[in-house]
């Protein structure tokens, strides 16, 4: 079990490696659009958080009747409270805008991703604007269902968090590693999308494979911290990681595919 966590986080750290000499020295033209795109988004979504978590807090403190007492532990328990509630409040917010961009930017992310998986294997597919609309939807589709799963997962942290305040030193770690799979899961998926793995049978590799998954999710989410530069270049360079390292994890099912692709192709005249 140690030897497998290891084994995969490695694999994630050496895709990440790769991504960023990747993308940066052969495909820096893949990071314009996403990255200006990106900025303006999240300073959006950063600005809405701001002004409107006071009001959040206020709801909620006047629903629980929370009000500083006089007494050490009720004035802890406060200021525990409040503090929670505000972290949570702009996390929400957060996790709204990285969902909102892979929704958004779907069209672009199919493309990137095909992009990027004819390079590593030399097969290029045959492209119809039906087979391009239908991966754009499908990655819609995960990143909604994903969206509504975290969120279901978040408020009962969040719940958790307003009954037992000693709780949120934990909360936010647990938020933040859910947060990475899911995120992960959807750039793990174009990957798999170019392979006519099913949405199901995506879902099943990304859980038997969830630590790598967790790795790629974790190294997006810190980019994400470095100021400016890490928000417009953090989703180009995680799908690109995504999909190298899970060719790495499936490299013997991925060729028998190409092949299976291949002979399912029809000849040019």
């Amino acid at each position: 079990m140690i030897r497998k966590l290891f084994n995969q986080l490695g694999i994630a750290i050496k895709s990440y490696s790769y991504s960023l000499d990747f993308v940066f020295s052969k495909k820096p033209k893949w990071l314009i659009i996403p990255a200006l795109a990106n900025f303006v988004l999240l300073l959006i979504v950063v600005s809405s958080a701001i002004l409107y978590a006071d009001e959040v807090i206020t709801w909620v403190f006047g629903m629980l009747s929370l009000s500083p007492e006089d007494s050490w532990w009720g004035k802890f328990i406060y200021w525990m409270s409040l503090i929670s509630i505000r972290i949570f409040v702009i996390l929400l917010f957060i996790k709204f805008y990285k969902y909102l961009m892979l929704i958004l930017y779907a069209p672009i992310l199919v493309w990137l991703s095909d992009s990027f998986q004819e390079y590593m294997t030399g097969y290029k597919r045959p492209f119809s604007w039906p087979s391009f609309f239908s991966d754009v939807w499908r990655g819609i589709v995960i990143a909604v269902i994903n969206l509504t799963i975290e969120f279901g997962l978040y408020f009962v942290l969040f719940v958790i968090t307003i009954l037992f305040p000693v709780l949120s030193v934990v909360t936010p770690a647990l938020s933040f590693l859910i947060s990475s799979y899911f995120l992960a899961f959807a750039f793990i998926d174009y990957r798999n999308e170019y392979y006519e793995v099913s949405a199901s049978g995506s879902r099943k590799f990304v859980w038997a494979h969830k630590i790598f998954a967790m790795g790629i999710g974790i190294m997006f989410n810190l980019m994400l911290f470095i100021p400016i530069i890490g928000v417009m270049v953090a989703p180009s360079i995680s799908l690109v990681a995504a999909g190298y390292g899970a060719n790495i994890i499936d490299r013997r099912a991925r060729y028998n595919r190409i092949k299976n692709m291949q002979r399912s192709r029809p000849t040019p005249l």
